[in-house]
């Protein structure tokens, strides 16, 4: 029954994007739940078996609807390790990583330091669009400085920054 419950909690964190980590989580821990149960009706030590099944189903299917919701827009480990404040810094060798369009966490992704882009794809856009933002939701107000830029544009991402943007630049480079 608590693997029922847990997993129709889920149901409705699926809907909004910055709450699918939870969905996740949730629908997780109502298979795991269900697992036990399943096993206990099986073994004909315990009724509710109806139960039991939609849980496990319920639950598996939270947490791969979760997901499939991160397919395009991220990693479901990097949501729910920044919904839980947890930040693990890139291995060795980033340094020499170049960032195209995109959104990156900082210290996750991308670390703190000074990047380069020769600017615009200009077969594409004729500016750069760049952003360092003290959030990951997009929110105008979180937005630290950006800048539309025509030209080659150098930037410093701060350990302070939460996340860096990119849209329509030639790649960023780190230069120091």
């Amino acid at each position: 029954m608590a693997a029922l419950v847990f997993a129709l909690v889920g149901v409705p964190f699926l809907l909004v994007d910055a709450s699918r980590p939870l969905a996740f989580l949730l629908g997780l821990v109502a298979a795991g739940l269900a697992i036990p149960a399943g096993v206990r009706v099986a073994a004909g030590r315990s009724g509710g078996r109806a139960v039991s099944i939609a849980g496990t189903a319920l639950g598996s299917l939270v947490a791969v609807l979760a997901i499939a919701a991160y397919g395009s827009s991220g990693s479901i480990a990097t949501a729910i390790g920044s919904s839980l404040g947890v930040t693990t810094p890139p291995g060795p060798g980033t340094a020499q990583l170049q960032y195209g369009d995109g959104t990156f966490l900082v210290g996750y992704d991308i670390n703190p330091g000074v990047y380069h882009s020769a600017g615009p794809l200009r077969d594409r856009r004729p500016n750069c669009y760049w952003e360092r933002s003290s959030a990951d939701a997009g929110d105008v107000s979180s937005i630290i400085a950006n800048d539309n830029s025509h030209g080659p544009v150098t930037i410093t991402i701060m350990r302070s920054d939460r996340s860096f943007k990119s849209h329509g630049c030639l790649p960023w480079v780190r230069v120091r």
